[in-house]
């Protein structure tokens, strides 16, 4: 399954709180849930995954950092637990 992604190196925290709003309003469905599995590369910076995960939060979307065993820290992936 291909994944929608979006890799934040390169913009500082205020343009990457920017940038992730943009992508999940991209990737909206009707029902106000991101269509399939979207991943946000972050790097292993940990300002900017807690930069992401408080956009995350206020969707209150289901997140999990890295892989299936969240073993790589360096990307979040947003899934809906409906699909």
């Amino acid at each position: 399954m291909l994944i929608d992604e979006i890799d934040l190196h390169g913009y500082n925290y205020a343009d990457a709180e920017r940038e992730v709003d943009a992508f999940l309003n991209e990737h909206w469905d009707k029902n106000g849930i991101p269509e399939g599995e979207l991943k946000i590369i972050t790097g292993h910076s940990t300002g900017m995954a807690k930069i992401v995960m408080g956009v995350l939060e206020l969707y209150e979307l289901d997140y999990r950092i890295g892989g299936a065993l969240g073993m790589d820290d360096s990307y979040i992936i947003i899934y809906n637990k409906l699909s």
